[in-house]
């Protein structure tokens, strides 16, 4: 065997799968990193999806096992209990709700890791959240890695992942993670959890104001398509673009959460207050309301 190229070790894991002896024939395709995924919402099952279709060995856990269906359907294992799932994976990717379930959830796991285990804190939760994690669970290999974009860009592994704590822990994810999308390098623990909100403030702001402003058009009589023409001419054009009347949507309940972690991270921040109890108002009515349904409704009362 004299010759076999277009393989790269990376920290104990294959990154890649291509290989050739001198007969030509294939070498077998080596496997990525073992990894758990905890959380089956939207976002979790996106990804498990997507690792499935790299052949990734994934195991999955939910505390409602029904959103497991999926993910099972897709050929992911099932696990009863989320220390059964992160049993012998190298990495443990998290996306839940909010904090105290991260909180939660991770105090159960620890235990059943392995000593090598990564842990890939990706759900949406405060910068002091995150390095008190860190802080508690201090022995363990953790990222702080939450993701800029949806479903649609889960599945087309282009999410900005916002990524932040040790770049040899960085390097043993990389192989399941750049197949989820681009690593973008936020610094020490709760810089990528600090950058996430400052991102989804921003985005769920502006995607109320423009219900809003929807609203406020309707109202005073004015024209649907005269209002849109008039609102891609100011900075609510990106949000104007990213409507789509047919497309995915952001619960509203999570949205509020968010807004929520924003304006409690830091002072003088009034706007966001204002934007969380809108969103409250909006989920107590409707507790499946979604944020750009929110938007669609404002547009539907020129109707």
């Amino acid at each position: 065997m004299d010759l076999m190229r277009n393989i790269r070790w990376s920290n104990g894991w294959f990154e890649h799968s291509v290989a050739t002896v001198h007969t030509g024939s294939p070498v077998r395709k080596p496997t990525m990193p073992t990894t758990a995924i905890l959380g089956q919402g939207r976002m979790g099952a996106a990804m498990a999806a997507r690792l499935r279709e790299h052949d990734a060995d994934v195991r999955v856990w939910n505390r409602d096992p029904a959103r497991c269906e999926a993910a099972r359907a897709a050929g992911a294992t099932v696990a009863a209990s989320a220390a059964e799932a992160v049993t012998e994976a190298d990495l443990v990717l998290v996306m839940l709700a909010d904090g105290p379930a991260v909180a939660e959830v991770l105090a159960e796991v620890v235990p059943a890791l392995g000593s090598e285990a990564v842990v890939v804190q990706m759900s949406t939760i405060s910068p002091d959240e995150t390095r008190a994690l860190a802080a508690k669970h201090h022995a363990l290999p953790l990222l702080d890695a939450p993701v800029k974009g949806s479903v649609p860009q889960v599945l087309a592994g282009s999410l900005a992942i916002l990524t932040a704590g040790a770049k040899s822990d960085v390097d043993r994810a990389r192989p399941v993670l750049e197949h989820l999308g681009t690593i973008v390098d936020c610094g020490a623990i709760g810089g990528g959890s600090a950058a996430k909100l400052v991102v989804n403030a921003a985005m769920i702001a502006t995607a109320t104001v423009l219900a809003q402003s929807f609203a406020l058009a309707a109202q005073l009589g004015l024209d649907e398509a005269a209002t849109r023409e008039l609102l891609s001419q100011t900075p609510l054009s990106p949000a104007l673009r990213r409507y789509d009347p047919d497309g995915g949507d952001f619960p509203v309940y999570l949205a509020a959460k968010d807004v929520r972690l924003a304006h409690e991270s830091a002072e003088g921040l009034a706007v966001f207050q204002a934007v969380e109890a809108h969103l409250n108002q909006v989920a107590e009515s409707d507790a499946q309301a979604g944020l750009w349904t929110v938007v669609r409704q404002a547009v539907a009362t020129f109707e």
